[in-house]
């Protein structure tokens, strides 16, 4: 599979909430983004413990500079909150804030 470059530079949910999409519906046919998916599929692909943690560090590592983008942003402070409640969703979902 193959992703535009700008897939992930619009979050479609702040303006199409409705929209309950995720990469997750490829992964595993599912809507709804939980980490479990993201290990079956690495387990799948035969990556050891380790390098899973590595890649969800990776994901982690970055929160605080996103936020402090999206502070920095454009957009109106509704859609900022927004956006960062989305993200801290995500995030949730990923258990990677912890």
């Amino acid at each position: 599979m193959v992703l535009s470059p700008a897939y992930d530079l619009v979050n479609t949910a702040l303006i199409n909430p409705a929209k309950d999409e995720e990469i997750t519906k490829t992964l595993n046919k599912k809507k709804k983004l939980i980490k479990q998916y993201f290990v079956a599929a690495m387990n799948k692909l035969k990556m050891e413990e380790k390098q899973q943690q590595y890649i969800f560090n990776k994901i982690k590592k970055p929160r605080p500079i996103w936020m402090q983008l999206i502070d920095n942003g454009f957009l109106s402070n509704a859609f900022k909150n927004l956006y960062k409640t989305i993200l801290n969703k995500k995030f949730n979902a990923l258990q990677v804030c912890k």
